[in-house]
C-alpha cells in the first residue's frame, strides 16, 4: 500500500451569519499561530503542518478578503472592480495588481478592496484561493469548462476544443425535457445541470478535446453530481436537515398519481401485471413516461436499489396499479458490460495517462466510476421485471456509444448552486 505524503484536512466555521473583516482580523491570528508550521508526531509518523488556502461561500471569502461585492461576471476575488455593484467585466487582478501590488491595495482600500485593511491578504493572496464548489462551482470553475461549446477563446488551454467536438456531442444526450432546457444556461443551476448532465456524458464518448480535460470533466461531472440531501431526508434527518426542509417543503415527498391507461402489452409484460397498467407515473421529482405512452420519449430510464443496496438502472415499461395502489413498476433493466469492456474510454484514457503527472488520478477515476451509485456503462437486457415503487431513486439521462450508453442518476435531490 502506498504511503500517504501529504494529507489535506479541511476546517469549517460554521455560523447564522458571515462574519465581517473585524472578526476575521482577530480570529485568523490565532489560527495561524496554533496551526501553520507546528511538528509532531501521531502513530510514528511525524507530521508537519501548513495553511495552503481557504475556501468559502462569496459573501463569506469577501469579507475574508475585506473585499466589496461586485456583481460582475468575474469573480472580484479574481478580477479587478470598481468595488460598485455593475455587470461589466474587469481586467485580471493576478495580472494587474500581482503580489505586492494587490497587498498595497488592500492596505489603501483601493481596487475592490473596503476600508478595513484584512489580515489573511499578507498570508495568501485573493486570486490563490480554490473555488468553493457549492456556491461558485457553475460560475467559477465551469466558466473555463464552458468554453468548450462557445466561439470565444477558451480560457484554459487544457479545454481547447477547435472542433466543437463536445458541444456536438452533448446534443446526443437524452433526457427529460426539464433537463433539456438546461442548455440555455441562463443561470448558475442551469449551467450545473447543463454541466453534471450533457457535458460530463458527452466527455465520456468524444475525443475532440485531449485525454486529460475529459478526466477532468468526467471527474467534476461525478462530484458535482454527487446525491445527498433525499437520501437523508427520507431515511433519517437530523435536526438542521429537517430545520431545512421545514423551510422548503418542496423537498418532502407528495401525492404521486398516474395516467395513460395501457391496453396492449406484451405477453410477458402481460403476465408480470396484476393490476391496471399505466404509461405515465408522476412524482415527487419528475415523470416517467413510458415508450406506450410517447413514441421516442427521453423520460423513461431510471435508477432503483435493492434491499442488498445494489444500484442499478432500468427502463420504464408501466406502473401497475390495483385498488388505487401502485403494486409495481414493470421495467427493462440494463445489464452493465463486462469488467474489461466497462468505462471503455476510461480505461483508454488511464492507458495514456501512464508516466504522466495524471497516471493515478486517471486510475483512481476509473475505479470510483466503476463503484459510483448511479452510474452504469450496459445495455438494455431484453427481459422484463417488477420493482417495489420504493426502490426508485431518481431518473436517469444516457448517451449512447456503439453499440452500449452510459447512463447516469441526475436527479433525486436537489443541486445547490
Amino acid at each position: 500500500m502506498q504511503k500517504s505524503i501529504n494529507i489535506l484536512l479541511q476546517g469549517v466555521i460554521e455560523g447564522s451569519e458571515n462574519p465581517s473583516t473585524v472578526a476575521w482580523n482577530q480570529l485568523l491570528p490565532t489560527v495561524f499561530m496554533d496551526v501553520k508550521g507546528r511538528t509532531g508526531e501521531a502513530g510514528g509518523v511525524r507530521f508537519n503542518a501548513k495553511i495552503v488556502t481557504f475556501t468559502a461561500d462569496q459573501p463569506a471569502k469577501r469579507s475574508l478578503f475585506g473585499m466589496a461585492a461586485a456583481n460582475s461576471e468575474s469573480s472580484c476575488l479574481f478580477g479587478l472592480c470598481t468595488g460598485t455593484l455593475h455587470k461589466t467585466r474587469g481586467p485580471e487582478r493576478y495580472l494587474h495588481r500581482k503580489g505586492v501590488l494587490t497587498q498595497q491595495d488592500s492596505r489603501s482600500g483601493n481596487n475592490g478592496f473596503k476600508d478595513i485593511p484584512p489580515f489573511v491578504v499578507n498570508k495568501i493572496l485573493p486570486y490563490d484561493t480554490i473555488i468553493d464548489i457549492l456556491h461558485n462551482f457553475p460560475e467559477g470553475l465551469l466558466e473555463y469548462v464552458l468554453e468548450l461549446k462557445s466561439n470565444k477563446k477558451a480560457k484554459s488551454e487544457l479545454f481547447v476544443d477547435k472542433n466543437s467536438t463536445i458541444s456536438e456531442s452533448s446534443r446526443l444526450v437524452k433526457c427529460s425535457p426539464f433537463y433539456e432546457k438546461m442548455k440555455r444556461l441562463r443561470n448558475a443551476t442551469e449551467k450545473m445541470n447543463y454541466f453534471r448532465v450533457q457535458i460530463g456524458l458527452a466527455a465520456f464518448v468524444t475525443n475532440g478535446i485531449s485525454a486529460k480535460a475529459r478526466l477532468v470533466i468526467i471527474a467534476l461531472m461525478l462530484i458535482s453530481n454527487h446525491i445527498e440531501v433525499m437520501r437523508r431526508a427520507e431515511e433519517n434527518p437530523d435536526a438542521d436537515l429537517e430545520a431545512f426542509l421545514k423551510e422548503t417543503p418542496d423537498l418532502r415527498p407528495f401525492q404521486m398519481s398516474w395516467s395513460h391507461r395501457l391496453f396492449q402489452l406484451t405477453a410477458e409484460e402481460a403476465s408480470l401485471s396484476s393490476g391496471e397498467s399505466y404509461g405515465c407515473l408522476h412524482l415527487s421529482y419528475g415523470k416517467l413516461i413510458s415508450n406506450y405512452s410517447k413514441n421516442m420519449t427521453t423520460s423513461d430510464y431510471f435508477f432503483s436499489e435493492d434491499d442488498t443496496n445494489g444500484y442499478s438502472c432500468h427502463r420504464f415499461v408501466c406502473v401497475t396499479i390495483r385498488n388505487a395502489q401502485v403494486v409495481g413498476i414493470i421495467a427493462e433493466p440494463v445489464r452493465e458490460l463486462p469488467r474489461n469492456a466497462q468505462f471503455d474510454t476510461l480505461q483508454l484514457i488511464e492507458t495514456e495517462m501512464r508516466g504522466t503527472s495524471f497516471e493515478t488520478s486517471a486510475s483512481h477515476l476509473l475505479t470510483h466510476a466503476r463503484v459510483y451509485k448511479g452510474l452504469v456503462h450496459g445495455r438494455l437486457s431484453e427481459k422484463r421485471v417488477v420493482l417495489p415503487l420504493t426502490s426508485l431513486k431518481g431518473f436517469a439521462a444516457r448517451m449512447e456509444h456503439q453499440s452500449a450508453s452510459y447512463y447516469i442518476q441526475v436527479n433525486g435531490t436537489p443541486v445547490q448552486n
